[in-house]
């Protein structure tokens, strides 16, 4: 595989597994309309999570193109987990990929963080799919009120039956064969970026890392913390920002390939140009959404296998 950008454009083919059966079931929580819920909004306790059956099927990463935005879709049988949806704009975006994909219902829904490149859709897909629950940090007073997008939510979530898990350092989900366990956040920083949800997912011998928008801070948190950072496949932090990205943090995820979601000519020039540098001196492959449409990651529990679809 060459380092750089890659340019094919290859049709998207789903391996469906074998339906397992769902190992971690949620309770209900509620939420009132309105700012002052959301300095004391209950989050639910959640619940133990099963053991993961083990790879026995495929499993998709989908990073789907939302233009200057961040949305993944894993899949895997009849599971399905959502991470994020992109601005409001690509709410049609979103919910047609999903249906294309065949996707009934959410298993879980992970809202990286309050900005709304990454969660100003996703009120919109919770009125076409039931989510059985949703993973998001939980803020204190010091960014609350947040955003417009993050009071839709809300609005979102009281609307529904779904449960709020706040996202928790060391806590472990299982949804059939999709199993990941939470990084970040690690504390209650005044940036939102550095709040975003961070974990590793694994299947088989494969592992992906799903970082949000992190900066260099809370990577290097990571980086020094006792968590297992290396992965297969690097969602690289904040669209390829200059604010993220740190040589330490790449490396120790040490990539076999990078993922970059961002839009076509965006305002905010991303990918930074000296991230670009970082992955091509270390000799990670990469792929951008921009340039390759929707990539998706298969895996076997062994081999993995990228398309593209522009």
């Amino acid at each position: 595989m060459s380092v750089g950008p890659v340019s094919t454009k290859t049709k998207v083919v789903i391996a469906v597994a074998a339906a397992v059966v769902i190992v971690a079931l949620c309770a209900a929580v509620t939420f009132t309309v309105g700012w002052d819920a959301l300095y004391s909004a209950v989050f639910s306790e959640k619940e133990p999570a099963g053991s993961p059956v083990g790879a026995d099927g495929t499993l998709s990463v989908h990073f789907i193109d939302v233009g200057q935005g961040d949305c993944e879709l894993i899949t895997c049988g009849e599971h399905a987990v959502l991470v994020d949806g992109g601005e409001k704009e690509a709410s049609d975006k979103v919910i047609s990929y999903l249906k294309r994909m065949g996707v009934a219902s959410l298993d879980c829904i992970v809202a990286t963080h309050p900005h709304s490149d990454h969660i100003g859709a996703l009120p919109a897909v919770m009125n076409e799919f039931r989510a059985q629950c949703v993973i998001m940090p939980q803020l204190s007073e010091i960014n609350i009120p947040a955003t417009p997008s993050y009071e839709r939510l809300m609005t979102a979530l009281e609307r529904s039956d779904a449960p709020v898990y706040a996202a928790v350092p060391g806590d472990k989900y299982s949804f059939g064969d999709i199993s990941f366990v939470i990084y970040n956040p690690t504390y209650q920083s005044e940036e939102l970026n550095d709040m975003s949800v961070v974990f590793r997912l694994v299947y088989g011998s494969n592992s992906f890392l799903l970082t949000g928008d992190i900066h260099t801070d809370a990577e290097l948190q990571l980086v020094d913390s006792a968590y297992e950072l290396r992965s297969d496949v690097l969602k690289v932090p904040h669209h390829g920002s200059s604010t993220s990205s740190a040589e330490e943090f790449i490396s120790a995820v040490a990539p076999q390939v990078a993922v970059i979601s961002c839009g076509m000519n965006n305002s905010f020039n991303h990918p930074n140009q000296g991230t670009l540098a970082t992955l091509e001196n270390l000799g990670i492959p990469y792929y951008r959404t921009d340039y390759n449409g929707d990539v998706v990651i298969t895996s076997d529990g062994s081999v993995l296998t990228v398309t593209t679809e522009k």
